[in-house]
């Protein structure tokens, strides 16, 4: 984000998107200080409009800040800190800056001394020092420690911050502005963990005398909100879009204020009329039998630098009229197994990847240049249609797309009902993602149900109507045009997505939340966990995130576990460079192959597959890697996974005889041979092949004198 010279509105927009952040790392240095963290917090951004004037302007991402945070903390006065966290308390204001850069933020030392104006050696010294007094750690448990520390940055100490830095939030009327009484505690005090707890009597009194807000939500109408700016070229009979309400509720003045480390009542009062209670999920009560509570996490400051739009026709349905929902993201890569509707093809001038359906819908990912990509998923548009609109979509620094002016003809009739930004890297993922989630399961595992919500978005149940496939059990059931059921009030939406495989969900409003129910148990099991779920309270919340189902002693591991988890069974079985900077490398789980019965693989049949891209030259750990599965086929033993800039093909063959290697053939370039690669002990073997080439291709395996013994069926 670009702060300019002297420009107030730039620096508090800033202060908006990035404070959260900022606030975290300060809370992780100043050991839950928040009293010194929300001090530190003001002179951080006070620190960037000096930069910005005296650079003529900065663009500040999260690193720049970063390294913001931890020079305004090491140049602080030092100072007693007020109830600091163990064992991050005992570190000096030097070491906690090292080791917090080294351990947590990945720095190395010469980039640490070069901060500090140190040696190296020096930084080494603070950092077997810091190490030491954290009883000598690895380096994920010295971020558990500094993140223990970690305080939620609520609506009070950001209008505070926001306040001390000349800037004031919108308000409903003036009495916003009024200042606090005398004698109220000022609402920097106000944090989660350093607030006082009050003693029984005091509990009580307070109880008595002023009440106790617990409530959980506003299940009230909902408030509305504005979609952001639409791109250039959009229908000029825009509907309203749907309203969303504020899901963490403000409360009224003179409330009792509860602390969110312990539940208990505080000594302080709430005078400005903001949340007193942490966010808490949505748990279910009573239960179905057979499940059990078995965790519970909240995210509510999650990075979102993806963009998600839907267009769509008044009369839009699954099936029905027309719409296009687009995930524009940095190049994050998602290799699809090939079906036979799925092609690599030019759409707009650019690469990507295809699939055209008879039905009318059609799916596109799209590399719209070097850095970004752009899924799409949509009903009524042809190839020609895709072709106009990618050829003239332009995204901006926030990914939201924008399309030229020959665009209009193609969305003629449509309008946008979603664009928001996104931390998913698929447009399913999107409509379901939260930012609160609750898991239950059976005691042997075999079953589970999972709660995701957040706060209401713009469109966000139309979107989902649209993208998810309805559930045959609707056909059976009335609903209404809006493909909802009615449930105890709560209208609620069934369907299937391709993101949760064969699982259904349920998907509802609960005053300012989203909710949606997954699971694998019966649709009359979802209903009630639906029905039934409702937000927690405080130590409800706690309950159910502590909670966990023991693995039973007789289970058998997920096969994809040792996969995606157990590297170390890798065999590579191909490596391409395609170009200067662009080198694939193919692996398959050896775990996978030691079966002596091709049937006995895994629990299913499938192989684990790894592909790694990057430059030549460089280690795994650099790369992008996508992890996928084949399953062998003697017929059929070449798999291809595609991608935009790449065709990738698996080969696994189960007695390859006289072959010594896989032949690859695209279009009317000369051959290129694979050597097969043995897989352990068994007769099989593997090869992978990667091409950039949009075009035609034959696989054949070939012997030590270059003759063709097999020619591959694809």
């Amino acid at each position: 984000m670009h702060v300019g010279v002297d420009d107030r509105a730039a620096l508090l927009a800033c202060f908006e998107e990035t404070s959260a952040v900022a606030f975290s790392v300060l809370c992780r240095l100043t050991a839950g200080d928040t009293e010194a963290a929300l001090d530190l917090l003001v002179e951080t951004y006070a620190y960037v409009g000096r930069k910005a004037a005296a650079s003529r302007g900065i663009d500040v991402d999260k690193a720049w800040l970063v390294d913001a945070v931890h020079s305004v903390y090491t140049a602080r006065p030092s100072r007693p800190g007020h109830g600091e966290i163990e064992p991050i308390a005992s570190l000096s204001t030097r070491e906690r800056v090292v080791v917090h850069l080294h351990e947590v933020e990945g720095w190395p030392r010469s980039a640490i001394a070069t901060m500090l104006g140190a040696t190296e050696a020096e930084i080494g010294d603070l950092l077997i020092a810091g190490r030491t007094a954290l009883h000598g750690t690895d380096r994920s448990a010295i971020a558990d420690m500094f993140r223990s520390c970690e305080v939620w940055f609520d609506d009070v100490m950001r209008a505070e911050a926001r306040a001390r830095l000349g800037g004031r939030r919108p308000v409903d009327s003036a009495s916003d502005d009024t200042p606090p009484q005398a004698g109220v505690p000022t609402t920097v005090d106000l944090s989660r963990r350093t607030l006082i707890r009050a003693g029984a009597a005091a509990s009580i009194a307070a109880l008595a005398g002023i009440g106790v807000w617990l409530a959980s939500g506003d299940d009230g109408e909902s408030r509305g909100v504005d979609l952001p700016k639409a791109p250039q070229a959009r229908s000029s009979t825009t509907a309203s879009p749907p309203t969303a309400s504020a899901a963490d509720a403000q409360v009224s003045a003179s409330t009792v204020v509860i602390d969110s480390t312990t539940g208990e009542v505080a000594v302080a009062v709430v005078s400005s009329g903001t949340l007193v209670v942490p966010p808490t999920g949505f748990v279910v009560d009573p239960l179905p039998a057979g499940l059990l509570p078995a965790g519970g996490y909240m995210d509510r400051a999650a990075v979102t630098p993806n963009w998600m739009q839907v267009w769509a026709s008044p009369d839009a349905d699954h099936m029905d009229g027309r719409w296009l929902a687009l995930l524009a993201m940095d190049s994050a890569r998602s290799a699809q197994t090939v079906e036979d509707d799925a092609r690599r093809v030019v759409i707009g001038g650019h690469s990507g990847v295809l699939r055209l359906q008879a039905n009318g819908a059609a799916r596109a990912t799209v590399a719209l240049s070097d850095t970004v990509q752009v899924e799409a998923r949509a009903f009524g548009f042809t190839s020609p249609m895709l072709d106009v609109l990618f050829a003239g979509m332009t995204v901006g620094d926030d990914h939201q797309p924008s399309f030229a002016a020959g665009a209009g003809a193609v969305l003629a009739g449509l309008d946008l009902v979603v664009s928001r930004p996104s931390s998913e890297v698929s447009v399913g993922d999107d409509v379901i993602n939260g930012d609160r989630s609750s898991l239950y399961t059976s005691a042997d595992r075999s079953q589970y149900v999972s709660i995701v919500a957040g706060p209401q978005r713009a469109g966000d149940l139309f979107a989902t109507r649209l993208l998810s496939e309805p559930s045959i059990i609707q056909t059976t059931i009335a609903y209404s045009s809006g493909r909802t059921i009615s449930v105890d009030g709560r209208q609620m939406l069934i369907g299937a997505l391709d993101e949760l495989g064969p699982d259904l969900f349920i998907q509802f409003h609960d005053g300012g939340y989203t909710v949606t129910v997954s699971g694998n148990v019966r649709l009359t099991t979802l209903f009630e966990m639906a029905t039934n779920a409702r937000l927690a309270r405080f130590d409800e919340w706690s309950l159910q995130q502590e909670a966990t189902v023991p693995t039973p002693a007789a289970e058998r591991p997920d096969p994809s576990s040792d996969f995606f988890f157990g590297t170390d069974q890798l065999v590579q079985i191909g490596q391409v460079t395609t170009s200067s900077d662009s080198q694939w490398t193919i692996s398959i789980n050896a775990a996978d192959i030691s079966a002596a019965d091709i049937a006995d693989i895994a629990d299913d049949g499938r192989i684990g597959v790894r592909i790694e891209h990057g430059l030549p030259g460089t280690d795994t750990s650099t790369r992008s890697s996508t992890f996928g599965f084949v399953v062998p086929d003697s017929d059929h033993p070449v798999s291809a996974f595609l991608e935009t800039s790449a065709t990738i093909l698996v080969g696994l063959f189960d007695s390859p005889g006289a072959a010594t290697a896989m032949r690859v053939t695209v279009d009317s370039k000369a051959p290129d041979d694979v050597p097969l690669i043995s897989l352990g002990a068994t007769a099989r073997a593997g090869a992978a092949y990667a091409f950039t080439e949009i075009a035609d291709y034959t696989v054949a395996l070939v012997d030590a004198g270059g003759d063709v013994v097999r020619t591959i069926a694809l």
